[in-house]
């Protein structure tokens, strides 16, 4: 509308100068030696405006005739172009789809159409690395590093490349040149902080943390953030236990579900015989995270307590999750202290019913041996221990650990550790006559993982841990009485084991 009404407003202002200069009287004199050109204004108006469109025209034919092999060559140069992209498209599909003939092809026609721009540096390099040829892979990465728009492209490459090669020093060197091109670049900082958490440079990878925290998820900060806290105040906790209670205090404000921490905290206060804040402390965790670890520190708070007041103390912690294997375990190893053998049966009656793992099956072995002195007893369940399930433990990476640890010795990676049943592979053959003719073997479905704690929403989602595979040679299950049907009394094959309340991720 606005422009409508402009393009009025100028036509009116036009058709009113034209008017006003038919209207004018005079005339135009002009004089060229014996010549003499007299005509009016309106005339004079109009042949100048049309020598001018004349002059236009002629100088835009000449114009056009200079730059005819200008446009000749831009659109041949167009054309090319034009191939060079279809090329790189070709070949990006190509990768995608794993046609290593299809994807080298194509990087060659985008060289030759496109030369070495960086979308077709990355094809060749993708390409080399889809055919095995690390060397012209790497050779394509760092010709990027002379591209400034392709050289944290470069960087990236060579860095996965040296990840690859088993050479984390190299592998340090570009994240590190990547990092200081961008300071803001994730991988290259987690590259960096992995580093520091391997050589245990704690106040260092907190401060690249602190760095990193806007690019970071909030979760997933406070959780890393406590987990390294934790780690830093282990690695003080006997040469400085004011820092180190400084540093785990903070760890368990950040994630009070994080049983290192709170374990690290409660020993520290234990040492400065403030009981009641130790006390309140595990109990908080253990509502969130029943843990064996939380039971004993709790159980054993004061030196010298009697066996009955261990008891008690165990009643106090799981009177809220009684049912619990942890609960039922701590309690019936007290009972046991405390020579109440028919409460400790009573305990771990329902779990003897059900599979019972390794520790139990020694628990009820000590029953025996203390409450009957029946060695023969005591033989079974230790017999029944060898080839009961495993207990949970803390598991990064397939690697099982009795301790937890900060980072991953297999990965570096952080926070790896989790609270967890070892997952078992189990095949026997079934021999009734002790004949292994015509005898098949029998595979039984593997040992369920241990489920998570309710509150684990508090925990950010990562990586999946790879699963632990532990081949067994002997039965997989105890040598328990047998039913009409010839299967055994605690085996529950085909259901889900009861989730075992944990600390892990």
């Amino acid at each position: 509308m606005i422009r409508a009404l402009i393009t009025l407003i100028l036509l009116a202002a036009t058709a009113t100068g034209l008017a006003w200069l038919m209207d004018l009287r005079g005339g135009l004199l002009v004089n060229l030696g014996p010549y003499q050109l007299e005509t009016s204004l309106a005339v004079a108006a109009v042949g100048t405006l049309a020598l001018a469109v004349v002059l236009a025209v002629i100088w835009a034919s000449i114009r056009f005739v200079i730059n005819i092999p200008h446009a000749v060559s831009h659109y041949y140069s167009g054309r090319k172009r034009d191939k060079g992209y279809q090329a790189v498209a070709r070949g990006m599909m190509a990768i995608g789809m794993g046609d290593r003939k299809t994807a080298e092809r194509s990087a060659r026609d985008a060289h030759k159409f496109l030369g070495a721009e960086p979308l077709v540096l990355l094809l060749q390099a993708q390409s080399a690395q889809l055919s095995g040829d690390k060397q012209a892979a790497d050779r394509a990465f760092r010709t990027m590093l002379d591209n400034e728009d392709a050289r944290t492209l470069g960087l990236r490459g060579l860095f996965i490349e040296a990840q690859r090669r088993g050479d984390p020093d190299e592998a340090l060197s570009f994240a590190r040149q990547a990092q200081q091109d961008q300071p803001a670049l994730a991988w290259a900082n987690e590259a960096l902080l992995e580093w520091h958490c391997r050589q245990q440079n704690w106040s260092q990878a907190l401060a690249l943390l602190q760095r990193m925290q806007k690019q970071m998820d909030k979760p997933l900060y406070r959780r890393q953030r406590a987990v390294l806290l934790t780690a830093y105040a282990t690695s003080l906790h006997k040469t400085d236990a004011e820092t180190a209670f400084d540093l785990g205090h903070e760890a368990v404000k950040l994630a009070p579900d994080l049983v290192p921490a709170t374990v690290l905290v409660a020993q520290l206060l234990i040492s400065r015989e403030d009981f009641r804040k130790a006390s309140r402390l595990l109990e908080a965790c253990w509502a969130l995270a029943p843990h064996p670890d939380l039971a004993h520190a709790y159980i054993h708070l004061r030196h010298g307590d009697s066996p009955v007041d261990r008891l008690t103390r165990a009643e106090v912690l799981t009177r809220q999750n009684a049912d619990l294997p942890d609960s039922r375990y701590a309690l019936a190893n007290c009972a046991l202290d405390a020579r109440d053998f028919t409460r400790a049966r009573q305990l771990l009656a329902p779990v003897i019913a059900n599979r019972p793992t390794t520790r139990f099956c020694l628990l009820m072995a000590r029953l025996e041996q203390l409450e009957h002195h029946d060695p023969s007893a005591a033989q079974i369940w230790l017999a029944r221990a060898s080839r009961a399930p495993r207990d949970a433990a803390w598991i990064a990476d397939g690697l099982v650990s009795d301790h937890w640890a900060a980072v991953s010795p297999v990965t570096g990676r952080l926070d790896a550790f989790l609270w967890m049943y070892p997952q078992e592979s189990i095949s026997y053959t079934d021999q009734p006559n002790g004949d292994a003719a015509g005898s098949a073997p029998i595979r039984l479905p593997p040992a369920p993982v241990a489920a998570r704690v309710v509150q684990d929403s508090k925990r950010p989602m990562q990586k999946t841990a790879t699963s632990v595979v532990f081949p067994l040679v002997t039965s997989p299950d105890d040598p328990g009485p047998m039913d009409a049907s010839g299967d055994d009394e605690g085996s529950q094959t085909g259901k889900p084991a009861k989730p075992v309340h944990l600390f892990g991720g």
